[in-house]
């Protein structure tokens, strides 16, 4: 494969948009943050879900007017002070 031909592939999977957002989802833990995510990135609810553990993150890109908007989401998990 030549190097032009394998710089045609690598910008296919680059993905355009116009604006980027990004946000973090926070709560305590078995509180439903996944389950949130998967919703918004797969459209259809997880019906069993185990605690994630580390960090979990998913980007969606959405169409708004002739605006593509990236949305990144990333979750956290909020520990007790005396965890801390």
């Amino acid at each position: 494969m030549a190097v032009s031909d394998y710089d045609a592939d690598a910008t296919e999977l680059l993905e355009t948009y116009d604006f980027l957002m990004k946000y973090i989802i926070i709560g305590e833990a078995g509180t439903g943050k996944t389950c949130l995510l998967h919703h918004f990135t797969h459209n259809s609810f997880k019906e069993h879900s185990q605690h994630t553990i580390g960090v979990e993150f998913s980007s969606r890109t959405v169409k708004l007017g002739e605006k593509r908007i990236k949305l990144q989401v990333s979750l956290g998990i909020l520990l007790r002070e005396e965890f801390v």
